[in-house]
């Protein structure tokens, strides 16, 4: 490379910069050669080359040297730096010019606006500038911001090649998102990107086709990031239409998205056109079986595959085998992350199989929570064996017990010296099981971490695993949740056949002879506590084949989770409950909902008791259901079982896996997500055996409105699933609206009016734009408590006039004595009324708290009782009033006890309010005319629970003569309106088929 310049007198001259001479060629690859070969800190770490492998990558050193050549070129033109009013000179424009990056991404996340971008963007417009990637991610644009960078963006099309847009709407509404969205789409239309980032941007199909223009536009990608982006079937379908080509794509990473299985047929024909694809990331994306064959289908047309994570979907057998065919075509893979997929012994033995046999590069396997038994142990231990490049296996989750550990193993004994990190947690494994794995990786010279928590390993166990980490007390995790009693020799030698079994599968194991023995001990021990709560199929699915019950539990369950809930607690305790119960008495409440559970259930029970069958009879009889959810949740279920008046409704037991837990905590089941391993379920369901029986009041509510004048009020964008549409028409009742609508529901904790509601809607609205930012309850906690003060919850006087208390907004009746109303004076500063039925509210709270003897006297106040029939209201100023609560005898301001209420919103200075109901809340519109908006609470009956004797709510003593369970019920049907339809809308009434009945 010669090159004519101009020297600083400015005559030409003429420099040979490329190639360097032979001589300085050799020296530099010489030297290179010294560097890599000799002993260093990098070369322990990483590893030397010989000189012979450095002088064959000579070629390649050379291409720097031609870059740095290019390089020397530009300063060389660019001539001499000059000194400004005696400023030192500045390689500023060197450093700019050779800039390629440009990322505001950095800080906490910000709200940019049209004169925030202008500053922001600047270097944007910079002439000459090098950029070639952008990141807008962590800022919100607004609409001005977006209409300053449309420009900017548009001038930059030639030069960039990726593009980072990842959280860039947060907080905005939908309109004004949308379209900054086809702002900066249109801005960018015409790139030839390499990279495009849009995830976090919860865009569904609306989203995805805002970005239409862009991608279109696009046909030379190698990276696609759409993660929790809300994409639905639509949505994936609108992807797959609007990218013309993906023949170059390398990386797809599709996280934690509603897809489901139409949504994983669109995204299936994107992998099929995308022949180069290395990394496929789709987990959490609710892709069940059809689905998952779908996927493994697309991903056997091609073969480059490096890095597979399919997480936390729903796949079952079927498709897990045929992944397992598609993974025989990606010899390269070295990743693969293969957890929460129901694979089942099944489908992991097809899996291990196929990656024996290939993948000799595998790094990482993880296949946790798959219900993996010891029955896949020796396929899964041949697979490890095989791959002696593994630094990351993970089977946490599973019931390999100490049979499948040990063969785990001695897998991992005699290779994989690259081994990093080893986790096989909550797997049943006794002291026998734990010593064996200690031993095998103890002397790995670079494992990092050993987990074998939440195991049945006795003290003397962990205390032997200690001592052989001895050495290296930081490799080995917390073992603080194992079973310090499963070690327990079993005394009715009921075990003893399954010793024997255990024994005939170990004799070939070369294990030492004391851990031999100590497996057929361990496992000898039996599992008849679970025989208490199992309920056998036949009972479950009607076209099952019906059998002799050889054992009657004595508290049946029925178990309903939120798999939602929690973080990942809920999908967590999906697995432990089926590991340990019957699958099928198990309901992810996301797939299937309670009602129509519950009618297949009692319709089989029904037909299965006129036939003769003695344990249908005593199922129902002692049945139990067990819900785990947050407050919602909860609701959910009381509310199925009373519309559904069953003939004996089953007491129900909650699981705190929510933020707040207040009816849990109510009935002493803590407010604390539990533990989500085998022992913490077993505690758990030992406490449901035990726990009595307490009568709780139902409230039933309805809203009425006016819908507005343009269209139907669609109840869907607003109001919570706790309440439903209904159809019934009031002909004799004075509040009848014409033309308005009607919502019913119920609630057993409370409903609350107000600011409180405020804070939670702006916590259920974050919540719904960020999930993955709420895994944790104490995260959820804090982030409930910044929205608090963010909203002004303790400034509430400055920040919001006067037109938003109470007072202002409603006129509030009540009805103490049936049949006989009365308005409530409410104190003007008051911001926000509670309906209360528990004594728990906002984590915990009392807020009526106990009344002295004077107001029990003077007012006619009563303790809070839950079963009394009547509700008690309180009123709050601002958070600083409620903060009272937490000082002994500490409340709120007592307003009354009634037997029913009644707010009616009229026309008022502000345009919406915020309610809310056992935790879901909702902005209400107000009515802009003289229509009101009706909100009225009134005694339906009451729920059986089940409580714990650490619970907190109280019944009315039986010796008291405040009010008898007959006098409440009779009350509850002498309500103003006795012609509409008791109930709440939740399920409909259970009616026993005539066919079940025929002999």
């Amino acid at each position: 490379m010669d090159a004519t310049t101009m020297n600083p007198e400015g005559r030409a001259f003429s420099i040979k910069l490329w190639p360097p001479s032979q001589t300085t060629r050799l020296l530099l690859v010489e030297r290179m050669a010294n560097n890599l070969s000799t002993p260093s800190i990098f070369t322990r770490e990483y590893g030397s080359l010989s000189k012979e492998e450095v002088r064959e990558n000579a070629k390649q050193i050379e291409l720097y040297a031609k870059e740095c050549s290019k390089l020397i070129l530009e300063v060389l033109k660019r001539g001499p730096i000059t000194k400004v009013d005696g400023a030192k000179p500045t390689s500023k424009t060197f450093n700019e010019a050779c800039e390629t990056v440009f990322d505001i991404s950095k800080g906490q996340r910000a709200f940019v606006e049209a004169e925030e971008a202008e500053e922001l963007l600047r270097p944007l417009k910079e002439p000459g500038n090098s950029y070639t990637k952008i990141c807008f991610s962590n800022r919100s644009f607004g609409l001005g911001a977006a209409r300053v960078a449309e420009p900017i963006l548009a001038s930059l099309k030639d030069q960039l090649k990726e593009v980072d847009l990842s959280d860039f709407i947060a907080g905005r509404s939908e309109g004004e998102a949308l379209e900054v969205m086809a702002i900066f789409s249109e801005a960018l239309e015409g790139c030839v990107l390499k990279s495009l980032d849009l995830s976090n941007n919860a865009l569904g199909e609306k989203g995805v086709r805002a970005f239409g223009a862009l991608l279109k536009s696009q046909s030379s990608l190698e990276e696609l990031y759409l993660m929790n982006d809300g994409i639905s079937e639509e949505a994936a379908r609108a992807v797959c239409e609007l990218i013309p080509s993906t023949e170059k794509l390398r990386v797809l990473q599709f996280h934690n998205n509603m897809t489901g299985d139409e949504g994983a047929l669109a995204i299936s024909e994107v992998v099929k056109q995308s022949p180069m694809l290395e990394d496929f990331r789709c987990s959490s994306t609710r892709i069940g079986s059809d689905g998952g064959v779908a996927l493994s289908e697309a991903l056997q047309t091609f073969t480059n595959l490096k890095n597979l994570d399919l997480r936390d979907n729903m796949f079952g057998v079927e498709a897990g085998v045929a992944l397992s065919k598609a993974l025989a075509k990606h010899a390269d893979l070295t990743e693969a992350y293969l957890s929460y997929l129901n694979l089942e012994d099944e489908g992991a033995v097809a899996i291990a199989n196929v990656l024996k046999e290939s993948a000799s590069a595998l790094e990482v396997l993880e296949m946790a929570g798959n219900d993996i038994t010891a029955e896949a142990a020796p396929a899964l231990a041949a697979c490890i064996a095989a791959k002696q490049l593994i630094t990351k296996l993970n089977l946490a989750d599973t019931e390999l017990r100490d049979e499948g550990a040990i063969q785990i193993s001695k897998a991992l004994e005699d290779g994989d010296a690259q081994l990093k990190g080893v986790d096989l947690s909550s797997n049943f494994m006794r002291r026998a099981g734990a010593r064996c794995l200690t031993r095998a990786v103890v002397h790995k010279p670079g494992l990092k971490l050993l987990n074998m928590n939440g195991n049945f390993i006795s003290d003397e166990g962990i205390d032997e695993v200690k001592n052989i980490f001895n050495e290296f007390p930081n490799v080995l995790g917390s073992l603080d949740e194992n079973d310090p009693e499963g070690e327990d020799d079993n005394e009715s030698g009921e075990g003893e056949d399954e010793g024997d079994e255990l024994e005939s599968k170990l004799k070939n194991l070369e294990v030492h002879q004391e851990d031999y023995w100590e497996v057929i001990m361990d496992n000898s021990k039996s599992e008849n506590i679970l025989k208490d709560f199992y309920i056998p199929n036949y009972i479950l699915l009607p076209e099952s084949e019906v059998r002799n019950a050889s054992h009657i539990p004595s508290s049946p369950v029925l178990v309903f989770i939120n798999s939602k809930s929690g973080g990942q607690l809920g999908g967590e305790l999906l697995c432990t409950y089926g590991a340990l119960l019957n699958k099928n008495q198990v309901f992810d409440l996301d797939n299937e909902a309670p009602d129509k559970v519950l009618h297949q259930f009692y319709s089989n029970l029904e037909k299965l008791k006129h036939s003769g069958d003695i344990l249908a009879s005593e199922i129902q009889n002692r049945l139990k259901i067990i819900v785990a959810g947050g407050d919602g949740t909860a609701n959910w279920l009381l509310g199925v079982v009373s519309d559904l008046k069953l003939p004996q409704p089953p007491p129900i037991a909650t699981v705190p896996l929510g933020t707040g837990n207040n009816i849990p905590f109510s009935f002493g089941w803590g407010k604390k997500n539990p533990g989500s391993d085998r022992q913490s379920v077993e505690s758990f369901l030992d406490q449901v055996r035990t726990a009595r029986e307490m009568k709780i009041d139902s409230w039933y509510i309805t809203l009425r409105m006016r819908p507005p004048e343009e269209g139907s009020y669609d109840p869907t964008l607003e109001l919570p699933h706790s309440l439903h549409a209904s159809q019934h028409v009031y002909p004799t009742k004075k509040l009848n609206m014409e033309g308005c609508c009607t919502f019913q529901g119920g609630f057993w904790n409370y409903f609350s009016v107000g600011m409180d509601a405020r804070v939670s809607y702006a916590f259920h609205s974050e919540r719904k734009l960020h999930p993955e930012k709420f895994k944790h309850q104490l995260v959820n906690q804090s982030i409930y408590a910044k929205l608090a003060c963010k909203e002004g919850l303790f400034c509430t006087s400055l920040l919001y006039p006067s037109s938003w208390n109470i007072a202002k907004l409603t006129k509030v009746r009540i009805m103490k004595k049936q049949g006989q109303w009365e308005d409530l004076p409410i104190p003007c500063s008051i911001r926000s009324i509670i309906c209360l039925n528990l004594p728990s509210f906002s984590g915990g709270l009392n807020p009526w708290g106990m009344p002295s003897r004077k107001a029990l006297h003077n007012r006619d106040f009563t303790p809070l009782f839950v079963d009394d029939g009547i509700i008690e209201v309180v009123g709050f100023r601002d958070a600083w009033h409620g903060l009272c609560l937490y000082v002994p005898r500490g409340h709120g301001t007592r307003l009354a006890q009634v037997k029913g209420i009644r707010f009616e919103f009229h026309n008022s200075a502000a345009n919406h309010v915020f309610m809310r109901i056992d935790g879901e809340p909702w902005k209400q519109p107000l009515p802009v005319d003289d229509n009101p908006v009706v909100v009225e609470i009134s005694h339906l009956g009451q729920v059986t629970v089940l409580a714990t004797p650490h619970c907190r709510s109280t019944s009315i003593p039986e010796s008291s003569s405040l009010v008898s369970h007959r006098d409440i019920e009779e009350d509850s049907r002498e309500t103003e309106d006795s012609d509409m339809p008791r109930k709440f809308g939740a399920a409909d009434k259970f009616r026993m088929s005539d066919d079940h009945l025929m002999p």
